[in-house]
């Protein structure tokens, strides 16, 4: 995860991995601003954990609504949220949880391509082009939205 610097709390530095999780970079963030109050993310998984998919979902929109200003709805919290029920095997979760950062962070590329990646793990190929389309329309320079879009049209 993210650390902040013991004496900087505004720069956080953490590890990107590749495909196998092995440490491909070391990212250093300066001017990064840690989130106040609570997690909605947290409570979102928490949710899930104990009613399921829809009650979490539904227990997240209430926190946006009526408890705003305790908690934190970043749209990190939730793809982190996301990948881990991906790599946890909960597929269908995890599609809904990136469904509700890209409803919540519509001009992110990054939400849409992480979108595309669990629509694909679900086999849903033709969904996962177009999120990975929306993507690239939002950041057109990245090249490996523009190589997972020709692999599914190729039918890989």
């Amino acid at each position: 995860g993210r650390r902040p610097f013991r004496n900087d709390p505004s720069t956080v530095a953490w590890f990107e991995t590749g495909d196998d999780g092995g440490a491909t970079d070391l990212v250093i963030s300066h001017d990064f601003i840690l989130p106040r109050g609570r997690s909605a993310a947290a409570a979102l998984e928490a949710a899930i954990g104990e009613s399921g998919i829809e009650a979490g979902i539904a227990r997240y929109r209430e926190l946006r609504e009526t408890a705003a200003e305790e908690y934190h709805f970043s749209e990190r919290s939730l793809n982190v949220l996301g990948y881990t029920l991906l790599r946890d095997g909960k597929t269908g979760e995890a599609v809904a949880v990136f469904e509700l950062n890209a409803e919540e962070h519509p001009g992110s590329w990054n939400v849409w391509d992480s979108l595309a990646e669990a629509l694909e793990e679900a086999g849903d190929g033709k969904r996962a082009v177009e999120c990975y389309r929306k993507s690239l329309s939002l950041n057109p320079e990245r090249g490996e939205t523009r190589t997972a879009i020709e692999r599914l049209e190729k039918g890989e």
